[in-house]
């Protein structure tokens, strides 16, 4: 009986341990590829709209700092 566990245990690690040239690239792959470009994407995006933001904010707290000194 512990020969048959071993063996089964043995043929499953080797049947996780697959890399991707013996298995091939497959649809699953490409899911998880393209949910991780989109992610960058979009917290790329996200961080540009925050620095633009601020940069926009301080713009505006300087201006408004030059027309309170002016008067």
């Amino acid at each position: 009986m512990l020969d048959v566990k071993k063996i089964f245990l043995v043929y499953y690690k080797k049947k996780l341990n697959m890399n991707i040239k013996e298995r091939g690239f497959t649809v699953g792959d490409l899911i998880i590829l393209l949910i991780c470009i989109l992610f960058s994407f979009f917290t790329i995006n996200k961080i540009k709209e925050s620095k633009d933001q601020k940069q926009i904010t301080n713009n505006y707290q300087l201006e408004i700092q030059k027309i309170l000194v002016h008067k």
